[in-house]
């Protein structure tokens, strides 16, 4: 994420895996978007802009009536401090953008450059912000987050002749559940639940299929006890 006051560039940019979610990225005021904390995918944007003269009042409430289940992202472009939050720190604007976690935005001047990824009653050591004064460049943030998936799935390569194939054996040390994808002479596909070596067995001696893929779907311990 990326905040310039307007000497550092008037930009402000948010990229999650090299996609940019801003919808504008040239603005004069504060944009906000709210990340979900379990897959990192931005769901809503909302920006507090100039000349409107309610821009402070609505990002309060906006923060008011945020749930702590996102991650909220801030930036400033060009300049937020007399287009939103204000001449001076302690102003009920800056106030509301502290229950993030923010402990910079009180020194956040004119034509400044901002930005902040934190969260609803977030400490102030949990999340991440920047902060640079008008004349010292651009404010910005790199962060990871290792995303775990609970379910997926795989196909291999196709088995190949399976004509000359007398049996498969199919082993995990993960939860999966397989099924065969056969194809047909006119290219459609059949599919197939293997639950027992016997299907995989019908299909090697009925020959009518042109080939046969595997598909794998897997599933992780938690998520099959919550199924």
């Amino acid at each position: 994420m990326v905040s310039a006051g307007q000497t550092a560039g008037s930009v402000a940019s948010l990229q999650i895996d090299n996609i940019e979610h801003f919808p504008t990225t040239y603005f004069w005021g504060i944009v906000a978007a709210l990340i979900d904390t379990a897959d990192f995918n931005v769901v809503a944007t909302k920006y507090f802009l100039y000349p409107s003269s309610n821009s402070a009042e609505e990002l309060i409430n906006f923060i008011d009536t945020l749930s702590a289940e996102y991650y909220v992202a801030m930036a400033v472009c060009d300049d937020g401090y007399q287009s939103v939050i204000g001449y001076q720190g302690g102003m009920p604007v800056r106030n509301a953008i502290k229950k993030l976690g923010s402990k910079l935005i009180d020194s956040v001047g004119y034509r400044d450059s901002w930005c902040l990824l934190g969260r609803k009653g977030g400490e102030q050591n949990q999340i991440l912000e920047a902060y640079n004064s008008r004349y010292n460049g651009l404010a910005s943030i790199v962060a990871y987050k290792k995303v775990s998936s609970l379910s997926g799935s795989l196909i291999t390569p196709e088995v190949g002749n399976y004509s000359r194939i007398n049996n498969i054996h199919f082993d995990s040390e993960i939860e999966a559940d397989l099924f065969a994808l056969c194809q047909t002479e006119d290219n459609s596909f059949d599919t197939l639940i293997v639950d027992t070596s016997a299907v995989y067995d019908n299909i090697i001696s009925n020959k009518k299929y042109k080939n046969v893929f595997s598909l794998l779907k897997l599933r992780t311990k938690k998520n099959k006890m919550q199924r």
